[in-house]
């Protein structure tokens, strides 16, 4: 079912960012780092003693990494989402602006949301945390809130960048010059990326979130210019993964939207398809059903719910239909557009099967 392979390809995608943000966080603390200190601090732990801690925080890092790459469970996650958390609110603790905290989104966002697809919340025990996870949730209720989830977390990390480069923050001044852009582009680069946090915000698209996968890719990638070590890059892989599998969440709805205005023959607005299915529901002959149930029910026909999501409608256009009445054009050129989608999802399925 195309619906449980693009579940699985932003199941993927989550489950490689958090992996990847901690390897790179684990890697640090084996090889320590002097800007870690301050934090220490604020924790009331020594300079003496905070060096000797930090390889201790890297393998466990490295560790809740590895089990979330090879056998997810709940519990690493949990511990991901909640370390995640903390070092990011020792910025602003530390005495740096809270835009540094915002800017670490995709830590603790992305392993959140690769969580709540797992199949959260669920009866608090040693057992449930420990298990190892099956195949990801599919229901349109957790779609919807992954989705949200991971609109805020691309949202919060893009806000925090912009903000830092509008404040003019002298490390990304740094990563600019490695490139022979002025000093002066760090507060416009700031602005841009406000925009697009806006953008998303109000209206996200999956073309625009894939090119901020993009962006934020070849941003973080500038620490390499800068000559850092390559885990600054790994590190950040939260802020490639959320925008990447939210692209490919919205992509999924967007298909099941067209295919149910089609199953009604262009009957069904775009705003009622949309609605449909976040709530759940199915599509049944000409008779909505706004809640999931095991059968839906209607004058023509019945479908369990099981056949969810429907099979495109055949090629004969209802002469009845509103689409009739606005031209064949229209039609053909809407059906062009999921034949198309269709295909391309097509090769996921076959490059999905393959990994």
């Amino acid at each position: 079912m195309r619906t449980m392979s693009m579940t699985s390809l932003a199941n993927t995608i989550l489950r490689a960012g958090a992996a990847l943000c901690f390897i790179g966080h684990g890697a640090f603390g084996f090889i320590t780092k002097a800007a870690w200190l301050p934090y220490f601090a604020v924790a009331g732990i020594p300079e003496s003693a905070a060096w000797r801690l930090m390889p201790l925080i890297g393998a466990v890092d490295l560790l809740a990494a590895l089990v979330v790459l090879i056998a997810p469970r709940r519990l690493p996650l949990v511990y991901m989402v909640v370390w995640a958390t903390w070092t990011a609110l020792l910025r602003p603790l530390a005495g740096e602006p809270v835009f540094e905290t915002l800017e670490r989104a995709g830590n603790y966002g992305v392993p959140l949301a690769f969580l709540l697809l797992a199949g959260w919340p669920i009866a608090l025990s040693w057992r449930s945390l420990t298990a190892s996870l099956g195949q990801p949730r599919t229901d349109a209720r957790t779609f919807a809130l992954v989705s949200e989830v991971l609109k805020w977390t691309t949202c919060l990390l893009l806000a925090g960048h912009a903000a830092l480069g509008i404040t003019g923050k002298a490390m990304l001044t740094a990563h600019y010059a490695a490139i022979g852009l002025p000093a002066g582009i760090t507060g416009v680069i700031g602005w841009f990326e406000l925009l697009l946090a806006a953008l998303i915000a109000v209206r996200p698209r999956v073309g625009l979130l894939v090119f901020i996968a993009a962006w934020k890719l070849a941003t973080e990638s500038l620490f390499l210019a800068a000559g850092q070590p390559i885990w600054e890059l790994v590190e950040r892989a939260g802020s490639y993964a959320a925008p990447l599998a939210l692209a490919v969440l919205l992509a999924m709805l967007r298909e099941q939207e067209v295919v149910m205005r089609l199953q009604s023959g262009g009957e069904m607005s775009k705003r009622r398809a949309k609605d449909c299915f976040t709530l759940g529901g199915r599509f049944c002959g000409r008779e909505f059903c706004e809640q999931s149930s095991e059968y839906c029910v209607s004058a023509e026909t019945t479908s369990p719910a099981s056949e969810w999501p429907p099979a495109l409608p055949s090629q004969t256009r209802p002469e009845t239909s509103r689409s009739a009445r606005r031209g064949d054009r229209r039609w053909r050129l809407r059906e062009y557009r999921v034949t198309n989608e269709s295909l391309a999802w097509r090769l996921v399925d076959r490059a999905t099967d393959r990994l």
